[in-house]
């Protein structure tokens, strides 16, 4: 995808500090789709204990994920639910910058991990698996910023396993691998949100990968609306995928517009989305296939 998504992020976020002070909105950074957060959260989702959650649209934010462990804690008397709901909250931990209540100043914090992958197929798909085995160390490192409506965050990611993915379209002859994972910053608002960057979206039945909008591939920096509340929004996003440069003529511009309509209800929740893939050579920017109300 273009590399624009850091240095347009970061523009965004700088650009957007000074309504910290005027909006009184409280904007919190992402929880990224491949945390283990999720894992704990299909778990109590599926006993029906995170109810203010969407089942249908994800990443949550860090205070969406507290809210609902706070709330699932006054009903939960398990030990064993207890445990759950705590390791919740504290992979959210990772991307709190400051507590809520003081929120009135931009803040950030700088953290990392170390782990190691091992895996058994190149391939996400096990059904398609090329067997390339392989064990691999690897470095996250991030940092979370936020100010009053305004969130912003950066995580890098260095790890050999991209050199043996087949799946991943950059440089695979690089001694230390690594990209962008994440790199975005916007504002959310009660009734609205705007953030620019590079992440990662799903807007499929959890714990699956959605068709029209998923996580199966790797990030890609885009350009994310929503308009309206729980009960009813309107969501878009707009990217500009990569060129096609075919053995004879001229590259191919490619880009995406995904919009939904969403309607919530208690724990009834339904959406309707539609998508365009428009290419051609020489093929700008569509403003009419891009807005989420035509």
């Amino acid at each position: 995808m273009r590399r624009w998504g850091a240095r347009a992020g970061a523009f965004l976020f700088a650009l957007a500090i000074p309504a910290a002070r005027i909006v009184q909105a409280q904007a919190s950074a992402y929880v990224p789709l491949d945390d283990i957060a999720y894992q704990y959260v299909d778990a109590l989702a599926s006993r029906g204990l995170l109810p203010s959650l969407s089942g249908l649209e994800r990443p949550y934010t860090r205070r969406e994920l507290d809210a609902a462990v706070d709330s699932a804690r006054e009903r939960v008397t398990s030990p064993v639910l207890v445990a759950w709901l705590d390791a919740l909250s504290g992979t959210g931990r990772k991307y709190a910058v400051a507590s809520d209540s003081d929120s009135s100043s931009v803040h950030a914090r700088f953290s990392g991990d170390a782990y190691v992958t091992a895996q058994t197929s190149g391939r996400r798909e096990l059904m398609l698996s090329d067997r390339e085995k392989s064990v691999r160390p690897g470095i996250t490192l991030r940092m979370v910023m936020e100010g009053g409506p305004v969130a912003a965050s950066i995580r890098g990611l260095i790890d050999n396993r991209l050199n043996v993915d087949p799946e991943f379209s950059g440089r695979k002859d690089r001694k230390i691998a690594g990209r962008m994972e994440d790199a975005y910053g916007g504002g959310q608002w009660k009734y609205g949100e705007l953030t620019f960057g590079r992440l990662a979206r799903n807007w499929g039945p959890s714990p699956l990968t959605g068709l029209l909008l998923g996580n199966y591939s790797y990030t890609f920096d885009q350009l994310y609306t929503k308009v309206g509340s729980k009960a009813i929004h309107i969501s878009s996003v707009i990217a500009r995928l990569d060129e096609i440069f075919p053995p004879s003529g001229p590259s191919v511009q490619r880009y995406l517009s995904v919009h939904r309509l969403a309607l919530r209800h208690a724990t009834w929740e339904v959406g309707a989305s539609e998508s365009f893939l428009y290419t051609g050579a020489g093929r700008g920017f569509e403003p009419t296939l891009s807005n989420p109300f035509n």
